[in-house]
């Protein structure tokens, strides 16, 4: 049950995260990771990095959807899958936007 209630907590905030950023707020990343990033492509690495939010939050979905019907092995799958996956949109958005990762 708890880790039911983990999954929802971190999917909503992955939601919200990704929802800021689909806005154009980028308020939520660390000022060096913006440093290099051109005023016209900020709204571009916003949408990009609100993707890979989004992405990680729907693995925390699957995660909790899974569970509750008993397929723990899919749920850790589709975590893993989320999380790779939104962590490489993340990490292209840093290399594409900012020409690197710091």
């Amino acid at each position: 049950m708890k880790e039911n209630i983990t999954s929802l907590i971190l999917a909503i905030a992955c939601f919200v995260i990704a929802k800021a950023h689909f806005k154009g707020n980028v308020s939520s990343i660390h000022s060096y990771h913006l440093r290099r990033i051109q005023e016209g492509n900020l709204k571009d690495y916003a949408k990009t990095m609100g993707t890979g939010m989004l992405i990680i939050g729907l693995g925390c979905l699957m995660n909790l959807l899974a569970r509750l019907f008993h397929l723990f092995i899919l749920g850790k799958i589709g975590v893993v899958i989320g999380l790779v996956v939104g962590i490489v949109m993340m990490i292209y958005a840093q290399m594409k936007y900012n020409h690197g990762i710091f």
